[in-house]
């Protein structure tokens, strides 16, 4: 009973009882023990501080390292693969290449270059060779094979001495035609050797204006007065064989100002020698058609009428295209290589007229005036000079659909910067510092061209070119100057 009384007590505990203490000790404070049996007391002792993981913590930096790792990996990899290959086919080798205006060094023929998808401009020199621009787009994947051809630098050479009138470069580009104020003379100049010929033989003075044939010997020359030439054919009451248009069933009484209009070809010749021909004196200003084998001219007779007539160059077999076209003051015009569109200017505007729709109006109302101006050689184009807060810039026109579009956001050298086409889609235009620069109006293709030659010094006052020959005139103050391009 004894037992039971001191066990129920708590004096002595039970193996299970010392157990369990053991465990409570080990999870906190330990308890104090009574009695006799095993001392598990603790009381002495600093326990350890205990350390709980934080799995979520762990698992949210986990996840941020995954996710950085992750977003840079793709980056990278969409870098990779969000670009397209150029490779450069070249005729010359060590060009040195610019990418969006950086250096990229020098490269040869077969390299080849990365470049993320989109627009990008290269610059391609070299010693000697013309300066190359090009503008490239290029896909996510493109594998673009890029031919470029680098030219040599043109020299200017001179080829007539003296402040010549009328020059005209033949569509062949083997000959220069002008007139020479000096002699009273009409002389030919040939670009490929030192030879020079006179034409339509003899002095002639009081020479108002020339309109040469693009493609021959010949010309629609002005001349004050009412002369009388040697052997020459008096076309001027000839009626001709004419079509109907409009209102006029007759060709009206000429109308004589002071001036007479004459044709003057080179190869029309009788027994008696070379012939001049007189035409119509109610003939005012006249184009020539590209090929050289019509005329058109404004016809002012003295009844009044005032109309486009179409004709052959010697006047003959000709017809009304626009009757009662507007008063206009000493217009200059262009016939379009198309044949279809004729280019009037006159008191600073430019007229189009439409042969096919039989029509003219006004465009390019926002060119300067007195500017210059130029038809592409397909007849499609008008390139014209804007200004733009005060900078000159250079537009096109496209006829057929009445769209404009500034080509050159360049300041040019002035609102008379010489300006003519090379192609369809080229023009050359003089820059401020002595350079020619060619801008095709398709891709926006820049070429550099400075003067190199005789003298570098030129004030150009117009340009003509030679698709055949590949050859441009340039007429200045001191003389004709030819350049190879």
């Amino acid at each position: 009973m004894a037992d039971e009384q001191i066990s129920q007590s708590g004096g002595e505990k039970t193996p299970e009882q010392q157990l369990a203490e053991l465990l409570r000790q080990s999870k906190g404070k330990p308890a104090p023990t009574k009695g006799v049996g095993i001392n598990l007391n603790f009381s002495n002792r600093v326990p350890k501080k205990q350390t709980r993981i934080n799995w979520q913590a762990i698992g949210i930096s986990l996840f941020a390292a995954v996710l950085v790792f992750g977003t840079g990996y793709f980056l990278l990899l969409g870098l990779k693969f969000n670009a397209g290959e150029l490779t450069f086919e070249l005729n010359e080798g060590a060009v040195g290449l610019k990418i969006d205006n950086k250096p990229y060094g020098t490269i040869d023929t077969g390299c080849v270059v990365k470049l993320k998808a989109g627009k990008h401009t290269l610059g391609l020199t070299k010693d000697g060779f013309l300066e190359l621009e090009k503008t490239i787009e290029i896909a996510r994947g493109d594998k673009i094979l890029l031919n470029l051809q680098l030219l040599p630098i043109p020299s200017i050479d001179k080829l007539v001495e003296g402040s010549v009138v009328y020059p005209r470069l033949n569509r062949n580009g083997l000959e220069v035609a002008y007139y020479d104020p000096i002699d009273g003379s009409f002389k030919s100049s040939s670009t490929t050797e030192d030879k020079v010929a006179s034409i339509f033989r003899g002095s002639f003075s009081g020479v108002g204006d020339v309109t040469w044939s693009p493609v021959t010997q010949a010309a629609l020359v002005k001349l004050s007065g009412q002369p009388k030439l040697k052997n020459m054919q008096d076309n001027r009451q000839i009626r001709g064989r004419y079509i109907v248009l409009g209102e006029r069933p007759t060709q009206g009484a000429s109308k004589y100002i002071g001036t007479s209009t004459w044709f003057f070809d080179d190869g029309l010749k009788t027994s008696s020698g070379w012939q001049p021909v007189a035409l119509n004196e109610s003939i005012r200003q006249v184009a020539y058609s590209n090929d050289g084998a019509e005329i058109l001219y404004i016809y002012d007779t003295a009844d009044g009428e005032y109309s486009l007539v179409r004709a052959l160059p010697s006047g003959e077999e000709w017809e009304r295209v626009i009757v009662d076209l507007p008063q206009l003051n000493n217009p200059k015009m262009i016939w379009g290589a198309d044949d279809r569109y004729l280019l009037i200017e006159s008191s600073g505007k430019l007229l189009l007229a439409d042969l096919v729709a039989k029509s003219i109006s006004e465009i390019v109302q926002d060119r300067v005036a007195g500017s210059q101006y130029a038809i592409s050689l397909d007849g499609a184009k008008l390139a014209y000079v804007v200004e733009v807060e005060g900078k000159m810039q250079l537009k096109t026109y496209e006829f057929a659909t009445a769209e404009s579009e500034v080509v050159e956001k360049g300041e040019l050298a002035s609102a008379n910067t010489a300006i003519t086409w090379l192609s369809a889609d080229d023009i050359l235009i003089v820059a401020p510092n002595q350079t020619f620069i060619r801008i095709n109006t398709n891709n926006g293709d820049r070429t550099m061209i400075p003067f190199v030659g005789q003298e570098t010094n030129l004030q150009i006052n117009s340009m003509e070119y030679s698709s055949i020959g590949k050859i441009l005139m340039l007429a200045t103050t001191t003389g004709i100057f030819v350049m190879r391009i």
